[in-house]
């Protein structure tokens, strides 16, 4: 659909999923050539939809449907490869591929922005120059921003390596929920967490009560299992809709006369939906009762107890009692679906309805009597277990026998049906009958253990019972529909129902997963990010690990631009993916694992973490990181989040380190905090040196020891300050893999490359730094200490600490320069003595080197090869 404004001015054209999930907003004004596009997720009453039109510039006073577009259907004008083609031709030339990067995979955006613009061209005939307008992707109001990049590097819902593990992403972690518009709100609010301050902190203080009554917990843990087969939100989208019309209608009553077999299952629907509305109201009376007696005070809680009321409630269920036996309740099992189906509506005694249950329930006797004579000559031929009666989705009896006990009859020489059907085999054998103890048997079909079929009686009786059925579906039908007209006018309480449980739902699944992995409340809203002991909430989990927890700490000024560096496998990545998963919990009104945190909220998180490229789009690795630092540059705000993983390394280090260090200038000026892991130990160097007031180092630790003829490499996975100190890390862990002669010739060629290293650390320029950075350190404590509210003996504690430590560490600084002053002074004596290049930087290995290597060459590929074949046996298997 699409909308416009009388004076043509602001135009909005919405592209809407089939199933409600998606929508897709592009609003052009025309009079400023401009056009601002938004995705929005699962918007139940579209309140994020309403926001987001509020908050154009020009308020727009009325709408009117665009007749060419939504009315005559033509969906040519709403097409995803127009939008992208639109964008490559209107918009601003170095705006194109930020805006195809967001756009990517982004399907109903792109058909609305196709659609209004088409419409704006041919229709109010606006004409638009090429690269002309200005065309904005927007985050809707109230949810902070996550592009596709960052959903997938993140592993928020799909885990690309563990595709089979139960906890490899957030979403798996997290799903406890019960109902399905509970796992679908999850779901939205993994992708677009909520930036309004009053929902998430009510969302903790939901989470934080409910936690602290574990008898609470267990009741709404057990009511709601109960509705976990009931999807309110289509059931008040049912309630909602009016019949259709071409009903047939008489006395005000819709008549099923000579019913299709097509509207006789309709009708059994749409009672099993009045059946499952009122067991879902009846847990939702059970839900509002548990919260009413624990009195519970959180705005989410109150909500609930406010939607449920026994007003609301009760009065809807007071007009299903009345139609509707109070036992009837909803079932998926084929037997026991029809039989709630026919016993459900209160009928009249001696109606047409009652006397079609009395002759289904008698000729139902029958059959059982009739199946109970069939098992007693089963049981004299020692067939073993009985036949047991069930019914398919056709509404047809069948018998099914266990496939070991009918084998022997069905392989007899007698029958011409296959003589051994394999374990699979699903189709109807080859005779149209067969006898199996004697018995006579038709259809008969085998079904992975157990073999199915019937007998030409049974399908008479069969056939007889249904025509029963289909009388009392024809009765009931009335009653249905006089109810679904009663229920129409109580949707939208429906609707507010079904979205106040789907909260709950979710803060029950908070709250499983904080008490059970100890997760603590974050305190929201500061300009600081301060995390203490923070955890990995997926890598945590895993079976065997001893997780080593880390501190976090980005302030208002001097830290928001922290470079991560470490070596191979210490865990620089899992550390800064750590930051952006809780900060995605806490914004979601989860709790977070740490020991404490307190968190910005921010208005989008941005990732520059993945390797792959992408050959669909005919893009390398180095044109991949060049299309997603493109789109950060963009849309980076000084409230954003932004995770960024080795920079740089798609092309030469030369060229990685400039780009990396350009990146980071132009970061640093906008403001965002930033977490930047690399291996361009220089970057952290230049940095220091040109934005000392700016940027922070921190390092994951790692040392290796020599231990008899090996070197051994210990990785603590801990974060301290500073850069990290052995720039070898890489040779330390080649050492297990590769034979001397060629680690030596690596070391030797890093040295020399260090000796031509035109950039130095000398002393002046560390001490200098150092000073900065202490000076810049106490006066941000100094300041939050000022702001804080301690009382003045805790204060004055703090100071005389803080004394004391900023003495000890100019001290120490004092001294580390002068020693490093010393080694300065003698390298570069010794490098006058000594030339640099004293023997060659490469020396050939021996036949004996290279017989070492192709033998531990062979014994790998054996290895791997072997690994490999018990794989497969077991896959086999």
């Amino acid at each position: 659909m699409a909308y416009a404004l009388p004076e043509f001015d602001t135009i909005c054209a919405i592209s809407e999923s089939r199933d409600g999930e998606v929508i897709g907003l592009a609003i052009v004004y025309t009079k400023r050539q401009e056009v601002e596009l938004t995705r929005i997720i699962h918007d139940n009453k579209y309140e994020r939809f309403i926001d987001t039109l509020g908050n154009l510039p020009e308020k727009p006073d009325c709408f009117l449907v665009l007749k060419r577009i939504a009315l005559e259907g033509n969906k040519k004008h709403w097409n995803e490869l127009e939008g992208l083609e639109m964008i490559d031709r209107f918009a601003v030339c170095h705006e194109v591929k930020a805006l195809k990067a967001r756009l990517e995979n982004n399907f109903y955006v792109s058909c609305a922005l196709a659609a209004v613009m088409t419409y704006v061209q041919e229709v109010t005939k606006t004409p638009f120059l090429r690269s002309s307008v200005r065309i904005k992707y927007m985050e809707p109001a109230g949810a902070m921003g996550l592009d596709r990049a960052t959903v997938e590097s993140l592993e928020l819902l799909q885990n690309m390596r563990r595709t089979n593990s139960k906890k490899a992403t957030i979403f798996k972690i997290l799903d406890s929920t019960y109902t399905p518009q509970g796992r679908r709100l999850l779901r939205a609010s993994i992708l677009q967490p909520s930036t309004d301050p009053k929902v998430i902190g009510g969302r903790h203080d939901a989470v934080e009560e409910i936690a602290s009554n574990e008898a609470l917990f267990l009741e709404l843990g057990r009511q709601l299992k109960s509705l976990m087969r009931v999807d309110a939100e289509k059931l008040a989208t049912w309630v909602s809709r009016p019949l259709e019309s071409d009903v047939v209608m008489y006395a005000g009553h819709r008549q099923l006369l000579l019913a299709s077999h097509q509207e006789l299952q309709a009708s059994e629907t749409e009672m099993n939906k009045i059946l499952m509305l009122k067991q879902y109201l009846r847990g939702v009376q059970a839900i509002q009762d548990a919260l009413s007696s624990a009195e519970c005070r959180s705005n989410v809680c109150e909500s609930v107890r406010q939607s449920c009321s026994p007003e609301t409630v009760g009065f809807i269920q007071s007009m299903i009692d009345d139609r509707i036996e109070e036992d009837a309740i909803y079932s998926k099992a084929p037997i026991d679906s029809r039989n709630n189906r026919i016993w459900a509506v209160k009928a009249e005694p001696g109606s047409v309805l009652e006397q079609a249950r009395v002759a289904f329930r008698d000729r139902v006797n029958e059959l059982h009597r009739y199946v109970d004579s069939l098992n007693d000559v089963f049981n004299v031929e020692k067939l073993g277990n009985t036949a047991g009666l069930y019914l398919d989705s056709g509404h047809k009896y069948y018998l099914r026998f266990h496939w070991t006990d009918v084998e022997r009859e069905i392989n007899r020489g007698n029958n011409s049906g296959p003589a051994n059907p394999g374990p699979n085999f699903s189709r109807p054998l080859a005779r149209p009958s067969l006898t199996v103890a004697g018995v006579e048997i038709v259809n008969g079909a085998r079904k992975k253990k157990f073999f199915h079929c019937q007998t030409v009686e049974l399908i008479q009786r069969s056939t007889d019972i249904q025509l029963q059925v289909d009388v009392v579906t024809a009765q009931s039908d009335r009653v249905v529909v006089e109810l679904k007209e009663v229920l129409s006018v109580h949707a939208g309480s429906l609707f507010q129902i079904s979205e106040t449980i789907s909260v709950l739902d979710m803060i029950c699944s908070f709250v499983q997963i904080s008490t059970t992995q100890n997760y603590v409340r974050p305190t929201m809203g500061l300009k600081t990010l301060v995390v203490r002991g923070g955890r990995h909430p997926v890598v945590e989990m895993k079976k065997g690990i001893d997780y080593v927890a880390n501190d976090v700490y980005s302030g208002i000024e001097g830290s928001r631009f922290q470079v991560v560096t470490g070596g191979n496998m210490s865990g620089k990545s899992t550390f800064i993916k750590t930051i952006a998963l809780i900060q995605i919990l806490a914004q979601m009104g989860c709790f977070v694992p740490a020991k404490f945190a307190s968190m910005p909220i921010c208005d989008r998180l941005f990732t520059r973490l993945s390797t792959d490229d992408q050959p669909q789009n005919n893009l390398g690795t180095w044109q991949v990181e060049l299309k997603e630092m493109n789109m950060i540059l963009r849309y980076a705000t000084n409230n954003s989040l932004v995770i960024i993983d080795e920079l740089g390394r798609g092309t030469s280090p030369k060229e990685g380190l400039a780009y990396a260090l350009a990146m980071s200038e132009k970061l640093i000026e906008v403001g965002p905090l930033v977490y930047f892991s690399t291996h361009f130990t220089k970057l952290a160097r230049i940095l220091n040196q040109t934005r000392p007031s700016s940027v922070t180092n921190v390092h994951l630790t790692g040392h290796s020891t020599q231990v008899g003829d090996t070197r051994q490499l210990t990785l603590p996975h801990t974060v301290v300050s500073g850069p990290v100190p052995n720039e070898d890390y890489g040779l330390d862990l080649a050492r297990r893999f590769f034979p001397p002669r060629i680690i030596e010739n690596a070391e030797r060629v890093t040295h020399f490359l260090r000796q031509i290293d035109p950039i130095k650390n000398t002393g002046h320029m560390t001490r200098e730094f150092r000073l900065n950075k202490l000076q810049m350190g106490l006066s941000e404590i100094l300041k939050q200490a000022h702001s804080s509210s301690m009382d003045d003996e805790t204060l004055a504690s703090l100071l005389a600490r803080l004394q004391t430590d900023y003495r000890e560490r100019l001290a120490e600084i004092e001294q580390d320069v002068g020693a490093d002053e010393v080694k300065v002074d003698e390298s570069a004596t010794q490098n006058v003595q000594k030339p640099i290049l004293e023997k060659p930087i490469l020396e050939k290995p021996s036949p004996e080197e290279l017989q070492e290597l192709v033998q531990r060459g062979r014994r790998e590929e054996k290895r791997v090869m072997s690994k490999n074949r018990v794989r497969r046996q077991k896959n086999i298997r």
